[in-house]
């Protein structure tokens, strides 16, 4: 059944993370690679060595992935078993080292994963693995259905993951959707991103109908969640981000998504990326959690950024954060019974 009238609020409420790591093909030195190089086009000259983070300190040993990898592993678990909960949901971007590292470490931590790597990954292009996105879940927690999808954007090269997840405590089927959309600012890659946002959505509410199917439910009963790198702030102009929000958008999937986090627009303080590569300087919020507001969950809290202040000088990455992106999270709750 996909309500909860007798649970209290610590079996209906679950924990998110959504977090790029920073690929180790995206970010590695002046090392030769494993494999041969596919494309002889080094692409942007400025990204060739360190993923352009040569001003960082030390960038030899702050991006050496064989030491970087265990301090991901301390965001992705680094909570103080006094303090709070494993989260229960972890979606990881530009992860090229899944089945030799992740996989296995956080199978020890009690999860179980899907993974989908990007195709012509420009990670293989530089003789390095092909990154894609990692969807982890808290075994005992959440148990993964039938319906799973590795799907690929029409237009780019970009790929998204779909997971119907049971929530065993409550007994609710949630629908999952993560990706990583195309990078670069200006009108087209928007255009591109905005293209990638509609069919995205367009094949969540394909597969939560199937879902309802099964069930024998209506499918406005099934909750969803949307979380990724969408490479889209919403202040910039035509950001796609408006399209997930937009009422028409929403009308057309009869769902009414929600940003976990205050983006419209966020406060100052907040950012999920803040990074300098040569003389360029970004501070942007282009990761995000979202869910449908208007199918059982409500967001009860979020995981703080850090302040300005707790920065490094040379901002991200480097020795007090693993990856050019922050990890974000949420804490959401599944709500007592609801209708359609």
């Amino acid at each position: 059944s996909n309500s909860n009238s007798n649970s209290n609020s610590r079996t209906s409420s679950f924990k998110i993370l959504q977090f790029n790591t920073l690929a180790e093909g995206l970010s590695s030195g002046p090392i030769p690679p494993p494999f041969e190089r596919t494309s002889s086009n080094q692409g942007n000259k400025l990204k060739s060595i360190y993923g352009g983070f040569c001003d960082i300190p030390n960038p030899e040993i702050s991006l050496n992935f064989s030491l970087r990898q265990w301090r991901l592993m301390e965001v992705l678990l680094g909570c103080d078993d006094n303090n709070c909960d494993d989260y229960d949901i972890i979606a990881m971007e530009e992860i090229d080292h899944h089945y030799s590292f992740f996989e296995p470490l956080l199978k020890i931590a009690g999860y179980a994963g899907i993974y989908s790597p990007k195709p012509n990954s420009p990670g293989v292009q530089s003789g390095w693995y092909s990154d894609g996105c990692s969807f982890f879940w808290k075994e005992g927690v959440f148990e993964l259905q039938k319906e799973v999808v590795k799907g690929s954007f029409e237009v780019g090269n970009q790929i998204y993951i779909i997971a119907t997840m049971n929530h065993i405590a409550s007994d609710t089927s949630i629908l999952f959707a993560m990706t990583h959309l195309k990078s670069g600012k200006g009108h087209i890659m928007e255009k591109i991103r905005t293209q990638q946002c509609k069919q995205l959505l367009k094949h969540v509410d394909q597969v939560a109908e199937e879902t309802a199917d099964r069930l024998d439910l209506p499918s406005s009963q099934i909750p969803i969640i949307l979380l990724g790198d969408f490479n889209s702030d919403i202040r910039e102009e035509n950001s796609c981000i408006h399209t997930i929000l937009s009422e028409e958008q929403n009308s057309k999937c009869q769902m009414k998504m929600r940003s976990a986090y205050k983006i419209n627009p966020p406060p100052e303080t907040f950012f999920t990326t803040w990074k300098t590569r040569g003389s360029s300087t970004a501070k942007r919020v282009i990761d995000y959690i979202f869910f449908s507001s208007d199918r059982g969950l409500s967001c009860t809290e979020v995981l703080d950024v850090p302040k300005n202040e707790d920065m490094e000088e040379t901002l991200l990455p480097g020795f007090r954060y693993p990856s050019d992106h922050l990890s974000i999270g949420a804490t959401l709750n599944i709500l007592h019974s609801y209708t359609s």
